[in-house]
């Protein structure tokens, strides 16, 4: 089984492994189903972007997502989606309202009691530390994939971004319970954006106007104000809700505060800088909007996006959280679509099916080749020298 494009040319004659959801979780193709040009133009017109499949180039590799919102996670996405009601039903008139009056009226509303009355905080809570148990040890071994699609920008989303999260404040060393809060920031990290208006979410970021980007932008202060309630139990809640997309140097929102690459930090610092817990979270949540892509925006691979993230340490992300993070993912995952070049093979295109005794010379399939139609071949890249691979999707753009 691997994660493809819904237009990926395999897919034609392809069966589905797994359901396919649209943007509101209605199943649009049961599992089993086989796959033609036809099916996959009409699911992509519904918003799918992406399926995991079985095919000849894949037999014998199981590339799964990492979050299972209908299976082992079901619990923990339906006490998200409760929060959210609970939310949305005291803020969604704040979404057609200026932020500086929004802010205000967020002052008297009772979200955060509401939701500890009704138990949707503890249910929350017990389910975050649910997700810890199944996650926090997860095998990295195929980039820690989603099956959402791009318009699930809140629940689906913030569901993936807690489970990096765990997965990496676990590798940075956390104890137990700073692993459970910091999956809990992570879920809560994008709630301001039930007081942005929809048509300002659907607009890709390439599109929006000025005034557009600013009132998203503005997510992280309402999250914040909504979250605040919150600051004496659990400090991390409003502070990764403002600080997950300020920058190490100072050119995020929406403070401009500055970070200082490093995982360990002085308390004597002489002025704010971003939190560690808030950098694990930007790391995740950089890297999982990568890989489920967003509005106008198409998947990347676990490969590619692992690249991007890579390329922003240091400015942009914290430097040495993210290198933990391509420290533990493969270069190329399991499941990766790659092009070779060179040592008689130039132009095939492979699958990577098993991690080499190299880190970075995996073993591929190769399914495909210019010439015509070939037996897919396994092929171990570390006997290969002078053969190099770039993900598929890479050398598209």
């Amino acid at each position: 089984m691997r994660r493809v494009p819904i237009d990926h040319p395999s897919t034609d004659g392809a069966v589905l492994v797994r359901d396919l959801r649209g943007p509101t979780g209605d199943v649009l193709a049961r599992a089993g189903m086989r796959l033609s040009p036809r099916t996959s133009r009409a699911l992509r017109e519904h918003g799918v972007a992406v399926g995991f499949i079985e095919d000849p180039a894949c037999v014998g590799v199981d590339v799964r997502p990492l979050v299972d919102l209908t299976g082992a996670d079901e619990p923990l996405a339906r006490a998200m989606r409760d929060v959210c009601a609970i939310a949305m039903k005291a803020v969604s008139p704040l979404a057609q309202q200026p932020t500086t009056r929004a802010l205000v009226a967020l002052k008297d509303l009772r979200v955060v009691q509401t939701m500890d009355t009704t138990g949707a905080t503890e249910a929350l809570r017990s389910t975050v530390q649910g997700l810890v148990g199944r996650v926090q040890d997860a095998d990295p071994a195929s980039g820690f994939l989603t099956e959402r699609q791009p318009t699930d920008d809140l629940l689906g989303h913030s569901v993936g971004v807690a489970a990096i999260s765990i997965r990496l404040a676990t590798e940075l060393g956390f104890a137990h319970a700073d692993v459970v809060w910091t999956g809990l920031a992570a879920v809560l990290h994008d709630i301001g954006l039930l007081m942005i208006p929809e048509e300002v979410r659907r607009t890709p970021v390439a599109q929006r106007t000025p005034g557009q980007q600013r009132r998203y932008e503005d997510h992280t202060i309402l999250g914040e104000a909504l979250l605040r309630p919150l600051d004496k139990r659990a400090p991390a809640l409003p502070l990764v809700a403002v600080e997950h997309h300020e920058e190490q140097a100072g050119g995020g929102y929406p403070n401009g505060l500055t970070g200082g690459n490093r995982i360990l930090r002085s308390a004597s610092a002489e002025s704010p800088r971003i939190t560690l817990v808030s950098e694990i979270v930007a790391v995740a949540d950089r890297y999982e909007r990568l890989v489920a892509g967003a509005p106008g925006e198409a998947p990347l691979s676990a490969a590619a996006a692992r690249h991007m993230v890579a390329s922003e340490a240091g400015a942009r992300l914290n430097a040495e959280v993210v290198g933990r993070f391509v420290d533990l993912v493969p270069r190329y995952p399991l499941g990766t679509d790659v092009i070779l070049h060179g040592g008689g093979h130039e132009g095939a295109r492979a699958v990577v099916v098993q991690q080499g005794s190299e880190r970075d010379r995996p073993t591929v399939r190769v399914y495909a080749i210019p010439a015509g139609t070939v037996t897919a071949t396994d092929v171990d890249l570390a006997d290969e020298p002078g053969v190099s691979l770039v993900p598929s999707d890479v050398l598209a753009a």
